[in-house]
């Protein structure tokens, strides 16, 4: 029955048409795709980041593809077979639901009015709180939890992202809190009219807020995401983990004035050339 599910499912991959099909029916589609990966349209990785993305390696893709799918076998199954694995696996819907709670934690940068400096300062300590309980509970499920299936080291791969990817937040959120409360405080949490305060990107470790704590919460992030790169060399999660290398930094607060608006856009100004997708 397995077998049948398998070749089935490989039939449906063969030309681009079915391949779009189906997984526009997972409600997910990387359209950035081009000609040349036609012959390699039916292997892909299901990576999960944030929700259900998939990696189609292309005939240039710089990824060792045997080695790849050796190690980090894809999910190629029926949406039934892999809605039971779910259910059996907790450390899945974990994932899942993890990433869709990360989305929020984006926060702005140029912040004009009382009301919102306080819903910020609110959300990132929520946000805070919310990365130390989830990463501490991945963990346990990950240590905890017993493979299913045959394809459990990428599972793992993508637990481990996303606790490196928790771990950058906590530090983050904590430093966008105090850069944002103390500059807010030293004016006396008002915004005068054509005033703003601005988050921007600090430099490692001189604009650290906390002292020793927050420099030991930079580098068990900075600990982390280097293991998870070294782990899985030559991998999609090798680039999401330098990805997450470069974005772990402190913040800075400014308070600075709001800039003049710029000139009206030119109504007869040639219209920019079309994006080049690769």
């Amino acid at each position: 029955m397995i077998e049948a599910q398998i070749t089935d499912v490989w039939s449906k991959f063969r030309d681009r048409t079915a391949q779009n099909a189906a997984l526009q029916s997972e409600g997910q589609f990387l359209k950035r795709t081009s000609p040349h990966d036609q012959r390699v349209a039916a292997k892909y990785l299901r990576c999960s980041r944030p929700m259900r993305i998939y990696f189609l390696l292309k005939a240039e893709s710089k990824y060792d593809e045997e080695k790849l799918y050796a190690r980090y076998k894809p999910d190629i199954s029926s949406v039934f077979t892999y809605r039971e694995r779910m259910d059996k696996v907790p450390l899945r819907h974990k994932l899942y639901d993890t990433w869709l709670q990360m989305k929020t934690f984006h926060l702005p940068h140029d912040l004009r009015n009382n009301k919102q400096i306080n819903q910020m300062l609110d959300r990132s300590r929520k946000g805070r709180q919310y990365c130390i309980g989830r990463a501490q509970e991945l963990r346990s499920l990950l240590n905890s939890t017993t493979p299913v299936g045959d394809n459990w080291t990428r599972w793992q791969a993508h637990a481990e992202v996303t606790i490196a990817e928790l771990l950058r937040f906590r530090f983050m959120l904590g430093q966008y809190h105090e850069a944002l409360r103390q500059e807010w405080t030293k004016h006396g949490k008002q915004v005068p009219p054509k005033k703003r305060y601005v988050i921007g990107k600090g430099k490692a470790p001189s604009d650290f807020i906390g002292g020793a704590p927050a420099k030991a919460e930079f580098d068990m992030a900075a600990q982390y995401i280097e293991g998870l790169i070294a782990r899985h060399k030559g991998t999609p999660w090798e680039t999401m983990g330098k990805r997450l290398q470069k974005g772990l930094y402190p913040w800075k607060c400014s308070f600075t004035d709001v800039p003049k608006p710029g000139p009206p856009p030119d109504p007869n100004a040639p219209a920019p050339p079309p994006a080049i997708t690769p």
